[in-house]
């Protein structure tokens, strides 16, 4: 406690007294690969990833809930829409929306929901307006992944034409239903296989929302608070 009381003190005293900032060196932004070298190295990634899947799950599986995420591993993909049915009707929830993500196409999900009496919304069937007002109203925002990086536990969203990403920001529970195929170790392997997608399915443009657990604020005298600038409550259903 002392020692916040310090920091703020002393922050309180550099704003009385004023200060001068330090001018920053002009900087590039980062150049986006060629898109014939960015699909070279997504290829060699893919290679590589092989090798490195079983060890990539167990250490998601160690992190995932050392970031707050409340994981269910299922074997099949009618598992994993009776793993969401199931996380939806515990939590009272009435409606949900949901991405489009290609995990969806042999996920039962909308029917499993149905189910148990909840409403499922597909986003990009919505108009703008209405989907932004239903996503807010929505208990429950159901998504897949691009990736998933396993040191740090991070649901990798690319945002595309098509590809909404208010079903993971706007209910205050989001589930992200994740492919065994789609786990990988590191971020820098996530990012080149981005890249290569993009370069490969010519996107004009795209840019990548990281979950990281939970958000998170310490806004207020540095005191962390969850569930301020989205979900307060994040799922993993992991198929494989």
């Amino acid at each position: 406690m002392a020692a916040k009381s310090d920091f703020l003190r002393s922050v309180r005293q550099a704003i009385d007294k004023g200060f001068r900032p330090v001018p920053e060196a002009p900087s590039r932004p980062p150049s986006r690969p060629r898109p014939a070298d960015a699909i070279k190295r997504a290829d060699e990634v893919r290679r590589q990833l092989v090798s490195r899947r079983a060890e990539a799950i167990a250490t998601l599986l160690k992190m995932a809930p050392l970031q707050a995420w409340n994981v269910v591993r299922v074997a099949t993909r009618v598992e994993a829409a009776d793993a969401v049915a199931a996380i939806a009707a515990k939590l009272g929830a009435k409606t949900t929306v949901r991405s489009d993500h290609a995990v969806f196409e042999d996920t039962p999900v909308d029917a499993a929901l149905k189910e148990r009496g909840v409403e499922s919304h597909r986003l990009t069937a919505l108009g703008r307006d209405t989907r932004k007002d239903l996503a807010a109203r929505a208990e429950l925002g159901v998504t897949g992944v691009d990736w998933m990086i396993a040191e740090t536990a991070t649901a990798v969203l690319v945002s595309r034409k098509g590809a909404p990403r208010i079903a993971s920001l706007l209910p205050p529970v989001h589930v992200a239903v994740v492919e065994a195929s789609q786990v990988v170790p590191a971020l820098g392997d996530a990012l080149a296989l981005v890249h290569g997608q993009a370069a490969a399915e010519k996107w004009d443009g795209f840019y990548v929302n990281l979950v990281s657990g939970p958000s998170r604020t310490g806004d207020i005298e540095q005191t962390i608070v969850i569930g301020v600038h989205g979900p307060g409550q994040v799922h993993l259903v992991l198929i494989g």
